[in-house]
């Protein structure tokens, strides 16, 4: 499937990565349609936005942090939760200077933890992912990931359906809330 939209970055997942595009990024007051063909699914993640170009080969997470500020993510997957179609992004972002494997992240529907996780559940750290896909872009000829991208390492839990209405909120230690409201 060609995504539709401008390519502004990457969004990292098990099955390996999808472009993310300008029209799968969800602005602030976002509300999600909730019915019964069509019920969105959320995890939380750690999002980059980079700082400047990451290519490989040997690239480490240490090198990702360097180049990148991180962000809490919000991410909404297709209702098999196989693939994201979305993402919502806190409004600010951090300088990569903690260790990211060790931050804490709620899932929240309409006010109640529904699962938690650790930065760690994605390749022992966010960064690492990052890392290892700009090695092997590297290593089969692509180009580096691109100043001003944004990166999405992952999620961190598998997807929760959402059957509104209400609220579905990544509440982070250290990177803040991230949420959305389901109508």
């Amino acid at each position: 499937m060609t995504p539709t939209g401008t390519t502004i970055g990457w969004q990292l997942g098990a099955a390996g990565a999808s472009e993310l595009t300008d029209l799968m990024v969800l602005p602030a007051d976002s509300t999600l349609a909730s019915g019964d063909e069509a019920v969105p699914q959320v995890a939380p993640q750690i999002m980059f936005l980079l700082r400047e170009d990451l290519g490989g080969p040997g690239l480490t997470a240490a090198g990702v942090c360097a180049a990148a500020s991180v962000a809490a993510g919000l991410a909404v997957t297709a209702a098999d939760g196989s693939t994201v179609t979305g993402v919502r992004i806190a409004a600010h972002a951090l300088p990569c200077d903690f260790d990211l494997s060790l931050v804490g992240a709620l899932l929240e529907l309409d006010g109640d933890v529904v699962a938690t996780a650790a930065g760690a559940a994605i390749a022992g750290h966010p960064a690492e992912a990052v890392a290892r896909f700009a090695n092997e872009r590297a290593a089969n000829g692509e180009r580096p990931l691109r100043r001003g991208q944004l990166v999405g390492s992952g999620l961190l839990m598998a997807p929760r359906p959402v059957t509104g209405p209400g609220e579905a909120a990544a509440v982070f230690g250290r990177l803040g809330t991230v949420s959305v409201t389901v109508a």
